[in-house]
């Protein structure tokens, strides 16, 4: 026999739990009851449910064999309704794990956005907290924030998440309960032109915003692979290293393509790239199947793009040092030393963007996602406000990048030879 749930609270966990008890084979819903009157009666038309009038009300239903309170602000009622309920089961469901601290990052990130006219920022939460933080935190005026439960297209989100992946195991059931998830609703909006953009990461890990943005938004035409780079700001100079976030073995091919990519994203910045494939070798002195990978990267690009100023492969402070190219290697290309750097692969960027980012005192941008079909950009989960706020803008120009693209063939075409 399916138990009967009595349902406390109307906000975000409870259009979650209702769903949840919808989807379930052995529970239903009874009726809802929260103090606002309208929201419940909202809630019970929405869950084809009973909108009861009071606490005492639920209690005394028959047809009530479980309370379930899924508002933080119900929590203090358990013990009392435990004691009143007469053998009913007493559920209090936790709110979503996102620290306040979290929270406050994004909020203010956002605020700064549309203050100083960067981005129109969509957050994706329950509107009450976010409205209620914001208050705390002295932010002014409104911020768009969607509920994914509630929006008015999320039946629409769902089957369509299901038609892209019902071949991959996943029940219209399932994709219901994937698409309330923010990493999987947020590229959904892409998708669907309800936003430019998709930025997450500060409550994920990497891999759970690379993973579904990917399977729904795809790669851009003519790319086989997505790769990550960073903006390495000094002093005096700007250096783009490339993949430290994605690739953890690259083969020639696929370096070639990163390494074009990455000059294609470097123009988009207005620099001219010049870029050195990295190795332990300087031109032919190691011979290693290692260095004969990087050396056949370089032959590819140059083959695709001879348009690209490269070379390689070559040790890093060959790159980047430019006497050490003009005394050495006078027949290089990169004469005056090069701006972006390709390595050879995940392990050998990661440390060496970290190293210089905690020892050497650059200040590291990224990373910027790049090849996929739209502008999807993820953060790193200690990034700061400044940190959200330039991976914004980024996607914003990325997203710009991408309308031109299409609205001008030729340029896919240009793209399409990565």
């Amino acid at each position: 026999m399916a138990v009967r749930f009595g349902m406390v609270g109307c906000g975000m966990i409870s259009n979650l739990h209702a769903r949840a008890i919808a989807d379930a084979q052995d529970a239903t819903l009874t009726g809802v009851y929260s103090r606002s009157l309208e929201k419940t009666q909202a809630f019970s038309q929405q869950h084809g449910c009973r909108a009861f009038a009071s606490l005492e009300q639920m209690l005394a239903d028959p047809e009530v064999d479980a309370i379930t309170i899924c508002s933080p602000s119900g929590a203090h009622l358990a013990p009392a309704l435990a004691a009143a309920a007469a053998g009913k089961h007493i559920i209090v469901e936790k709110p979503l794990e996102i620290t306040t601290e979290r929270c406050d990052k994004i909020i203010r990130a956002a605020a700064r956005l549309r203050d100083e006219g960067l981005a129109q920022p969509i957050l994706l939460g329950d509107p009450d907290r976010v409205t209620s933080l914001a208050q705390k935190l002295g932010v002014n005026g409104q911020l768009t924030v969607i509920s994914p439960e509630a929006h008015p297209r999320f039946e629409e989100y769902v089957h369509r998440y299901w038609e892209m992946r019902q071949r991959k195991g996943v029940t219209l059931r399932e994709a219901r309960k994937l698409v309330r998830q923010g990493n999987v609703f947020g590229p959904l909006m892409v998708a669907m032109g309800d936003a430019d953009a998709f930025v997450a990461g500060l409550t994920y890990h990497y891999p759970e915003v690379l993973r579904p943005a990917l399977q729904v938004l795809r790669m851009r035409p003519g790319v086989t692979k997505v790769a990550g780079l960073y903006l390495m700001v000094f002093d005096d100079k700007v250096y783009f290293f490339t993949d430290p976030t994605v690739n953890i073995e690259p083969t020639a091919e696929e370096l070639a393509e990163i390494a074009i990519m990455a000059a294609e994203r470097v123009r988009m910045f207005g620099i001219e790239p010049r870029v050195a494939m990295l190795s332990f070798s300087n031109f032919g002195s190691t011979i290693h199947p290692q260095t004969e990978k990087v050396r056949r990267a370089v032959e590819l690009v140059r083959e695709r793009r001879p348009d690209l100023i490269i070379d390689g492969e070559m040790q890093a402070d060959t790159a980047v040092v430019p006497e050490i190219l003009e005394q050495e290697y006078p027949f290089s290309v990169l004469q005056g030393g090069a701006n972006v750097l390709v390595f050879p692969d995940l392990a050998s960027a990661n440390i060496a963007y970290k190293l210089l980012q905690r020892l050497g005192g650059a200040q590291a941008i990224g990373p910027i996602l790049m090849g996929t079909g739209k502008s999807v950009h993820v953060l790193q989960r200690g990034d700061d406000v400044d940190d959200i706020v330039n991976i914004a803008c980024v996607a914003v120009m990325d997203a710009q990048e991408l309308e031109r693209a299409a609205q001008h063939p030729e340029m896919q075409e240009m793209a399409g030879r990565s």
